[in-house]
């Protein structure tokens, strides 16, 4: 088996684990679970498969499995799991870790959005307050709200499935 296949099986596995698949009825039920039409859903796989494949670490792929739990209880739509998928796979995973748990760095809001301005997940704001003074602002942009918001959700069932290695936060698995 080469190396990239190796590590792809890899990211593939972890994805199942993290997910929680458990039997080829979990397989065939999710078919009903992630909505919208047959092109849809063959979208979303797709795009699925190429973050996992594209996916530098295995904590990106803890994070795309936590959106997917998101997807497939109906907390976010196809079309953003898709956006949000395209986010993961383009943010250097220093700033995802910063973006999704800037607690653990300590790091108040503004400086946190701040260091990942340079992202999708963040945007400017327009004030006239900012404007005057010259400084730029930055809040969550709609992306990156959705992102924090479906991770959130994906890793509360994560826990609650009980995985038995603790991976309830994006940082504490170093098997990369």
């Amino acid at each position: 088996m080469a190396v990239r296949d190796g590590m792809f099986f890899r990211k593939v596995c972890r994805f199942i684990e993290s997910v929680g698949f458990e039997s080829d009825t979990d397989l065939a039920d999710l078919q009903s679970r992630l909505g919208g039409d047959k092109a849809d859903r063959e979208r979303t796989v797709g795009v699925l498969v190429t973050a996992l494949e594209r996916s530098f670490t295995l904590d990106k792929v803890d994070v795309l499995a936590a959106i997917f739990l998101a997807l497939t209880r109906g907390a976010m739509t196809p079309k953003d799991f898709r956006a949000c998928s395209f986010a993961i796979d383009q943010i250097y995973i220093d700033d995802l870790r910063l973006f999704l748990e800037p607690e653990k760095v300590g790091l108040d809001q503004a400086d946190y959005l701040y260091k990942v301005a340079h992202t999708s997940l963040v945007v400017p704001q327009l004030s006239s307050i900012a404007l005057h003074s010259g400084t730029t602002y930055y809040v969550e942009s709609e992306l990156g709200l959705t992102l924090r918001a479906a991770n959130r959700q994906g890793r509360g069932m994560m826990d609650i499935q009980s995985d038995p290695r603790g991976t309830g936060s994006l940082g504490e698995r170093s098997d990369e």
